[in-house]
């Protein structure tokens, strides 16, 4: 099996894939969560893990768009803690350093820290916290990144400071393979809806969950892409209460929305 994550190389998706695959022998790296679902359509790889939210920034719009640009199912989920650490290429005090380097969602991981400490520090905005570390590695400035312990392993880096998350940061990641291995049987089920831009067109449609004891645990809403003047729901819903199966919660729902994409039901962690 060949496996594939968001790189670069030391990245906490890395960490999580380690830990969903232990037996894995190798994993690729890709340079983007597109290229991740392209390279998995293409039969590159066979399986990706992708971040899908955290605790404090939220949902990665990326990835739930591509979940309903690409022909794609999803078979599970793992729930990584996130020890963010702030590092650096020389043992500099906190008040010398002159810049800071990070992904946004890890610098809004880290905001009280970053007001406390680092107030007034300039901050540069990479694609990854990786990346953040490649670019402090090099800078002639004195400079930090946000990044993780195994990142400053793997790329030699002084640890100035650790544990400098917020508290109670976790970042989830989902596991993807083409559509065509997809499952109906599960705990945990996600799918995409589109309904028109109408009144009480949600409140309908969430009724079908509700009427059947299903708990609901994530929805997101986006202006469609595929069907003009309407919008698309991901949702994600827990059916562990009811075992309601899906072919019931499709055709009720298929009454009220314009256009239906299950995506697959597994077994929900953390």
């Amino acid at each position: 099996m060949c496996y594939a994550v968001l790189g670069p190389k030391g990245s906490f998706s890395e960490d999580a894939a380690h830990l969903y695959w232990p037996k894995a022998d190798e994993i690729y790296v890709a340079s983007s969560i597109n290229e991740l679902f392209e390279r998995l359509i293409n039969g590159e790889v066979d399986d990706i893990l992708t971040p899908i939210d955290n605790t404090h920034a939220g949902s990665i719009d990326n990835t739930i768009q591509a979940l309903n640009d690409y022909n794609v199912s999803i078979h599970g989920e793992i729930v990584l803690d996130i020890e963010q650490c702030l590092l650096s290429s020389h043992d500099y005090k906190i008040e010398e350093l002159e810049l800071l380097v990070s992904h946004p969602a890890a610098l809004m991981q880290c905001s009280s820290f970053i007001e406390k400490n680092l107030p007034h520090i300039r901050t540069e905005i990479t694609s990854s916290t990786t990346r953040a570390v490649q670019i402090v590695k090099e800078e002639e400035k004195k400079a930090a990144a946000i990044g993780s312990r195994y990142a400053a392993s793997l790329y030699d880096m002084k640890i100035l400071f650790s544990g400098i998350e917020n508290s109670f940061n976790k970042t989830r990641f989902i596991h993807v393979k083409r559509a065509e291995e997809i499952k109906y049987k599960g705990e945990k089920g996600s799918l995409i809806f589109s309904l028109d831009n109408k009144p009480g067109a949600l409140y309908k449609a969430l009724q079908v969950f509700a009427r059947k004891n299903i708990n609901l645990v994530k929805i997101e809403s986006r202006r469609s892409c595929k069907i003009e003047d309407s919008f698309a729901f991901y949702i994600e819903f827990d059916n562990s209460f009811s075992r309601v199966s899906v072919k019931e919660i499709l055709d009720d729902l298929a009454v009220y929305s314009k256009d239906i994409k299950f995506l697959g039901m597994y077994k929900k962690k953390g």
